[in-house]
């Protein structure tokens, strides 16, 4: 409904009681004048009044004090009964005085006389004020009560112990927490027995004195560690956060804080100081013991360098020794097999015996040559390993085109493998290799044991002689394979070691013994230029030695090999 000013009226519920409609009617007319849209209900019984008022909830009740079927102050007391706080007021055309402050009296918000309609309306948005002001505290009330049970619940069942205390030791309360940490049944023992929390509790006087000198200064505490004592006189370890409260002179009055029990954290803490102090103990006798092995290691290894030394220098001292007389036996034997074989065996041609005899001469002579000759190459191989070990060996490094030099160590050793016809050895060189910087002696030292090492491993079949470019240009490869028995799986690792010989039936029924020197100096060479050589090999089918060569050679690296 509009009002006058075309407005919507303010909302109202309002519960009539009264037994005539027409004042009913009256009554929500005035109301409706006055500003408000009312949503009413109109009763004149006992029972219908208990009905609405369980059926409905109402901002106001405007009661008729005199009805036939019950009056003003049955309606009120039917209210009141019912607890409800709801705007009581009375309208009635015959209320004396008397009665009007007795209903008052009883309960009734006021009461307003029919035909003075003026007043209606000021008592009800009175009312109406009062009775919202009063529903705004009952909810303020009831939020502190709740507040207030919260924290009670939280206070009761918290496991830190909160307490309140006086600056002179008193505690003034606490939860179960609290006292249980102290070893006490229940706060009220706590805080009747506990007169002097410093010397009763504090396993260090000074102890809380340090803390009240904080709070005094700062406020607050937070993170106090303290060592106490619970009342069974055993110790704890306790955390403390805490305020001050002070009075309006600025002196500490009140204490409020909590304690969480820490013990088993210290006694973790002083377990890990135990463990790190042993663990401390422990690295220095450790290092100790090491730095006397240390010690040790690096005298031994500085005998192991005389040692190695005084080999070197002794080998080297004996090849060179041996070498001198060797050459002249070897030069002497083949001057006698020379002559010997030209002039007197076939001097001895008519004389059976004698020619058979001087045939076995010659023999003998051709073994002592070789020999001789596998001996001079023993020496050399001695005297080239221990000049490359000892890094005296002189390197002819110049800019080469490597095809020649590969050919030419292929030329080589066509007279090893024109002793044996069932052995082909095939070359497979291409021409455009790329230049290299490489001593072109050492390179062909390289090429030729490696085709010794495949005839004296290879009865029949063929070896062969690759040489290529990898597709960047950067890196010269070789490959020397062959038909021949192959290295046992348990040989691979240790054919480049100094001294390793494979067990071949083959090469000693060729005669072709060695002292496991020339792959090892084979490895030395190619690693001096920064290159690398392996193996692969099957037992039956034979074995590929695979080299590469930097075309470029990292310098550091070749001083390092070196």
């Amino acid at each position: 409904m509009m009002t006058r000013g075309g407005q919507m009226g303010i909302p109202i519920r309002v519960l009539i009681v009264e037994d005539s409609e027409d004042d009913g009617l009256l009554t929500l007319r005035q109301l409706r004048r006055g500003g408000y849209e009312p949503d009413w209900k109109m009763v004149e019984t006992a029972r219908a009044l208990t009905d609405a008022l369980d059926k409905g909830t109402w901002d106001i009740i405007l009661s008729d004090y005199q009805m036939q079927a019950f009056d003003g102050h049955e309606a009120l007391r039917i209210v009141k009964e019912k607890g409800l706080d709801i705007p009581f007021i009375v309208i009635s055309g015959v209320l004396i005085e008397d009665n009007a402050v007795m209903i008052l009296k009883e309960g009734a918000s006021d009461y307003v006389r029919k035909g003075n309609w003026a007043r209606l309306i000021p008592a009800v948005e009175r009312e109406l004020r009062e009775a919202d002001s009063r529903r705004q505290r009952k909810r303020a009330q009831q939020k502190q009560l709740d507040a207030q049970e919260q924290y009670r619940i939280l206070f009761e069942s918290a496991v830190e112990g909160i307490f309140q205390s006086t600056p002179s030791g008193k505690f003034i309360s606490a939860n179960p927490a609290m006292a249980q940490l102290l070893g006490y049944d229940s706060p009220k023992e706590m805080i009747e027995a506990v007169t002097h929390i410093k010397d009763q509790h504090y396993v260090r006087s000074d102890t809380r004195k340090n803390m009240l000198a904080i709070l005094e200064r700062s406020g607050t505490v937070s993170g106090f560690e303290a060592e106490i004592f619970r009342k069974d006189g055993s110790k704890r370890w306790v955390i403390i956060n805490s305020r001050g409260i002070f009075d309006e002179n600025g002196d500490l009055e009140i204490i409020e804080g909590f304690a969480v029990d820490i013990t088993k954290r210290k006694q973790a803490e002083q377990e890990l100081a135990e463990m790190n102090r042993q663990l401390e103990r422990l690295v220095a006798e450790r290092t100790m013991d090491l730095e006397n092995k240390a010690l040790q290691l690096e005298q031994a290894n500085l005998r192991l360098k005389e040692l190695d030394q005084l080999k070197t220098a002794f080998l080297s001292s004996v090849s060179h020794e041996l070498r001198t007389p060797l050459t002249s036996v070897l030069g002497f034997a083949k001057l006698i097999h020379r002559d010997f074989c030209k002039v007197f065996l076939p001097a001895a041609k008519c004389q059976a015996d004698m020619h058979k005899m001087g045939s076995r001469i010659c023999n003998n002579l051709d073994i002592i040559v070789q020999e001789g000759e596998r001996l001079t190459r023993l020496v050399n191989d001695f005297l080239d390993l221990t000049r490359i070990e000892a890094g005296r060996m002189n390197w002819d490094d110049q800019l080469i085109a490597p095809a020649p030099v590969l050919r030419h160590a292929a030329q080589a050793v066509t007279g090893l493998y024109a002793q044996n016809p069932d052995l082909r050895l095939l070359v497979e060189i291409a021409d455009d290799l790329p230049e290299m910087t490489v001593d072109p002696d050492r390179l062909t030292q390289v090429i030729i044991n490696l085709l010794n090492n495949a005839a004296k491993f290879t009865r029949s079949g063929r070896v062969i002689l690759r040489a290529g470019s990898e597709a960047d240009g950067q890196t010269l490869t070789i490959q020397v394979e062959d038909t021949g028995s192959g290295i046992p799986a348990q040989d691979i690792e240790n054919i480049f070691t100094k001294f390793h010989q494979v067990k071949d039936k083959t090469a000693q029924d060729y005669g072709a013994r060695g002292a496991g020197l020339g792959l090892a100096i084979t490895k030395q060479i190619v690693e001096r230029y920064g290159g690398s050589i392996r193996a692969d090999s099957e037992v039956g089918r034979g074995s590929t030695f695979h080299i590469a060569f930097p075309i470029k050679p990292n310098a550091d690296g070749v001083e390092k090999a070196l």
